[in-house]
């Protein structure tokens, strides 16, 4: 074996280890960039988890706070009935005790009117 064949030799061997190291370097660079996808995704999964709980949370909240409101509404709305049927008993009480002294005016008045043409008769006879 010549010097130029030994050279040869010994470029091709060079040449398929660089080929070997590349091709190690590709597969390392390929399995680096799946973990980080891998890694990514599992990011990605943990924060639509996060996203969830919170949007979960959030309409919990809200499905309290619109149940909060509507107990609210009904109270308000119940005291504003039994503060109209309040003012309605109180108008039939003072119209009740409106007729009762209208009542009791012409009783007075007819009972007055009475007395003083009595006690005039009883006068002018005397």
């Amino acid at each position: 074996m010549t010097d130029e064949d030994r050279r040869v030799l010994e470029l091709q061997k060079r040449r398929e280890a660089n080929i070997r190291k590349k091709e190690q370097q590709r597969i390392e660079a390929e399995a680096l960039e799946e973990q980080k996808q891998k890694h990514f995704l599992e990011l990605e999964k943990q924060r639509q988890a996060v996203i969830s709980q919170k949007e979960e949370e959030w309409a919990a909240k809200e499905e309290a706070q619109r149940k909060k409101d509507e107990a609210t509404i009904l109270y308000i709305r119940e005291a504003r009935e039994r503060r109209r049927q309040e003012k309605e008993a109180e108008k039939l009480e003072l119209e009740e005790e409106l007729k009762r002294q209208q009542k009791l005016e012409q009783v007075r008045g007819h009972f007055c009117s009475s007395f003083n043409q009595s006690t005039f008769r009883r006068v002018v006879i005397l």
